[in-house]
């Protein structure tokens, strides 16, 4: 679950990091074999990472498939483009679930502070907007109340 993490953290402080660290983060994305893990809220977080990732190392070679990073970021862009509006329309996918709502927050506001995309990042926008009303919605007496489950 480093991948998304990895990329935030050079995304909002790499002006003042190290750049021994820089480069570590560097090469795990390089060089390092990433995985998607097997459900929505880590293949989000490995879609999320991977874009940023993909834009700031655009010139690189990913070793790890030998794919360049615009397809890579295409493909990242098609998978969480494609998980909006399937949410738009049919709902949150995992489960409702309140453990989980954080780890989908965290990946699109990082995707809308720090993407170079401007459409995905109205796009991650949006999807905010539909987490925090759904939550609200659920809210009763204080509590995040109702059925959730994963």
């Amino acid at each position: 679950f480093h991948i998304l993490q990895a990329m935030l953290l050079l995304c909002r402080w790499e002006a003042v990091m190290d750049s021994a660290a820089i480069e570590a983060i560097r090469s795990y994305f390089l060089e390092g074999v990433q995985a998607r893990g097997n459900t929505e809220n880590h293949w989000l977080m490995y879609y999320a990472g991977l874009l940023l990732a993909c834009e700031r190392f655009a010139a690189a070679e990913f070793a790890w498939n030998g794919l360049p990073p615009a397809a890579l970021a295409a493909e990242a862009k098609r998978w969480i483009l494609g998980t909006i509006a399937r949410t738009a329309r049919l709902g949150h996918h995992e489960y409702d679930s309140t453990g989980y709502h954080i780890e989908h927050m965290v990946a699109y506001i990082g995707l809308y502070e720090h993407s170079y995309d401007e459409t995905l990042r109205a796009q991650c926008a949006k999807m905010l907007s539909i987490l925090v009303a759904d939550m609200a919605l659920e809210y009763f007496n204080g509590a995040w109340a109702g059925g959730h489950s994963r």
